[in-house]
């Protein structure tokens, strides 16, 4: 599944025509990055994904008490720099592919 995700991207950025060639060559080289480090997930890296998914969906789900939603953060907190922590070259390149689009005003 990410795999197909990812050639729809490299498809979509390839044929884009509102890109530059500098943008359109660092995002496609940082798919290539991304393919990669999503390949080599380890099983626990990929539960750890799923666990910052659950937190994340706790944390925002309506009409929820205020303690209730600063733990179900705390936890999203957790999750997220045990996965950095395990998985820095992903997250890195995560990063990286974020910035490019910020800086485009995506």
């Amino acid at each position: 599944m990410p795999g197909q995700t990812i050639d729809e991207i490299e498809t979509r950025i390839a044929g884009s025509p509102n890109l530059s060639d500098e943008n359109r060559e660092a995002l496609l080289q940082l798919l290539k990055v991304l393919r990669t480090e999503v390949t080599d997930l380890s099983a626990t890296s990929v539960e750890d994904a799923r666990n910052i998914t659950a937190q994340a969906e706790a944390a925002t789900r309506p009409e929820q008490n205020e303690d209730v939603v600063q733990n179900a953060i705390d936890s999203l907190s957790s999750a997220v720099e045990k996965f950095e922590g395990s998985n820095p070259r992903l997250t890195q390149t995560v990063t990286d592919i974020c910035s490019i689009l910020s800086r485009m005003g995506i």
